[in-house]
């Protein structure tokens, strides 16, 4: 029997739900952030005990931006003890969520790619590479597979033995539904604050990588070429002039 209120009820609220005690952070998952979300907007109509993150930002999508923000850092400030940096997630995941992936809105500047590929690589200390453009969807899947992973293996290293696994891996895991950058971009802001103190300096090594996102393009990262010179991959999709 379905003991939810009808929408709009009074508080905006559910009825039961609207004291939920705060969690702690190795419980977050699609099952807490759906009943805190439906306690907050019940008009969203989610099922906690069926909830996956990717229905769950679908439904969040429909809500201007600045809605989407307010519910994701009050799940991440009131809702969960001691969330490192709970607010700038929040805002980072309603950021990521907004990206118009693979719709790039024009023709894109291959300047404007290498100059974020250079940032992200400058800021783990490795050296810029070539930029590789690749416009074919099969391509693209069959060079991500081969793509070297150890620049952002290098930056998780340092992140986790900083701060808690936890933290990490729940900004991870949510922002993954996305696509490939954004979620260690969204996981970096958890531990931000540490970085210095282990001795890292630089900004969000993955913050380039949204960047790229944004265009419409996605980052596939550092890989070999013919020759076995590495280079820096970006699958950039179609660009469809609108009709009019």
């Amino acid at each position: 029997m379905n003991m939810l209120p009808k929408e709009g009820s009074p508080g905006g609220r559910v009825s039961g739900l609207e004291g939920l005690t705060p969690i702690r952070v190795e419980q977050v998952s699609p099952f807490s952030l759906a009943r805190y979300l439906l306690s907050q907007r019940p008009d969203l109509n989610l099922n906690p005990k069926k909830a996956q993150y990717k229905v769950i930002f679908q439904r969040l999508r429909e809500l201007p931006q600045p809605n989407q923000e307010s519910l994701l850092v009050g799940f991440f400030e009131n809702g969960v003890k001691s969330f490192p940096n709970g607010g700038a997630l929040g805002r980072k995941l309603a950021e990521i969520n907004n990206i118009s992936w693979f719709k790039p809105e024009g023709e894109i500047d291959p300047l404007v790619l290498q100059g974020h590929a250079d940032e992200h690589l400058s800021r783990l200390g490795l050296d810029t590479l070539p930029l590789r453009i690749i416009n074919n969807w099969g391509t693209a899947w069959s060079t991500a597979w081969d793509a070297a992973v150890a620049a952002r293996d290098a930056a998780r290293g340092v992140a986790w033995s900083t701060v808690s696994v936890e933290a990490w891996v729940a900004g991870a895991d949510i922002a993954r539904v996305a696509t490939l950058g954004t979620a260690d971009d969204a996981a970096w802001v958890t531990v931000k604050d540490i970085m210095p103190k282990r001795g890292y300096n630089e900004s969000n090594p993955f913050l380039p990588l949204t960047e790229i996102c944004k265009l419409g393009c996605c980052p596939i990262g550092v890989v070999p070429n013919k020759t076995g010179q590495q280079e820096f991959a970006v699958f950039i999709p179609q660009y469809r002039k609108p009709r009019f």
